[in-house]
């Protein structure tokens, strides 16, 4: 697979690159609350043109990163076509209403633009910085008996698991094509009925791979209950700081546009 997937990180020295894992989490989260309080179009185009030059600065083609979006497209046309069919939660065909249509694409617009964000986040932060990153930031929740590294170590592992679980589809797909498989029916239930018939090999192999990864784990005397060193060690630098300034400044100015 030659296309970049959610989950997979890119190593190429940017930016975005070089900043705190902290910093990245904290301004994913602030990032997000901004597309979600967005209710006017300009505020809308101001995320668009933030977005752009986050992966400007990543050093990531923005069309390499829409890969991450395909599997949700079908999911983006109902909500689409719902706002458009059933404005205010009425059935309406006798008459096309553009504020519903209208509704529906920003709504579609904010989903692609926090998945996108999301994306951007595993390109430019390794599982490791990741995990260090979440066990900073969630090291206060200790005080309450709150598992911070289970959890952090969960995360870690599932955004490691999302490219390798493509990566066995994609093999399993290609062994059964192999064999005389079509997957290019006409049919519809036809279609449905081939993809199917990938879950249970797909399943197997997921699991497989699970187990060596806790015999891993197991083998390397890794233990989440008892104090351990760490290869890389977060420091906030002033770049974190003017990025941090810069996403708050971006936060206060979508608040005000929308309070107008």
């Amino acid at each position: 697979m030659n296309n970049f997937i959610f989950g997979s990180y890119v190593d190429n020295h940017s930016l975005l690159n070089r900043l705190d894992p902290r910093t990245k989490l904290i301004s994913i989260t602030i990032i997000t609350m901004a597309f979600m309080w967005t209710t006017t179009p300009f505020q809308l185009g101001m995320n668009v043109l933030v977005l752009l030059l986050l992966y400007y600065l990543a050093q990531i083609k923005l069309g390499m990163a829409f890969s991450s979006i395909k599997p949700i497209l079908f999911i983006l046309v109902f909500i689409l076509i719902y706002h458009g069919i059933f404005p205010s939660h009425r059935f309406s065909l006798n008459h096309i209403n553009i504020s519903g249509w209208l509704d529906g694409f920003q709504i579609c617009i904010k989903i692609i633009l926090m998945i996108l964000v999301a994306a951007l986040l595993s390109f430019t932060t390794s599982s490791t910085e990741l995990a260090q990153g979440m066990a900073r930031l969630l090291s206060p929740l200790r005080f309450f008996h709150v598992p911070v590294a289970q959890l952090s170590l969960m995360v870690t592992l599932t955004l490691q698991f999302v490219p390798i679980i493509l990566n066995e589809l994609n093999d399993i797909k290609t062994a059964q094509i192999s064999r005389g498989v079509d997957f290019s029916p006409a049919k519809l239930t036809k279609k449905i009925q081939l993809h199917v018939q990938l879950i249970i090999p797909l399943l197997y192999a997921v699991i497989n791979r699970a187990d060596k990864v806790s015999d891993a784990l197991d083998a390397r005397g890794y233990a989440t209950n008892s104090k351990t060193t760490r290869y890389y060690e977060t420091h906030f630098r002033k770049l974190d700081g003017w990025f941090s300034l810069a996403i708050t400044i971006y936060l206060a100015v979508i608040l005000t546009i929308g309070s107008f």
